[in-house]
């Protein structure tokens, strides 16, 4: 930090230094259009945490341990974590 330049330049305008590049109408656009990309893969997502957590709940269930299944089995903790981090507005969907 001592060896930064702190000198002010002085005689240069630099009122328009940061400009507006951007429209509301494309700002809009752009976020509309990634709503579209994020709801149509959301239920693939969901669809795809469905069924590994089927799996899962199955190989341990063959392995003998039925309480770590339970927990990948519809409403268990780990198939509940899995939806959680899809995003906290989704509701799990099967």
């Amino acid at each position: 930090m001592a060896g930064l330049n702190r000198d002010v330049v002085t005689g240069k305008d630099t009122t328009a230094a940061l400009d507006k590049s951007w429209t509301g109408a494309q700002a809009l656009d752009k976020v509309g259009a990634q709503i579209q990309i994020t709801s149509a893969g959301m239920p693939r997502l969901a669809k795809e945490i469905g069924d590994y957590a089927k799996i899962k709940q199955a190989e341990l269930t063959l392995q003998g341990k039925p309480e770590e299944a339970d927990r990948w089995a519809e409403g268990g903790i780990y198939r509940v974590a899995a939806y959680r981090q899809r995003g906290p507005d989704r509701p799990a969907l099967n």
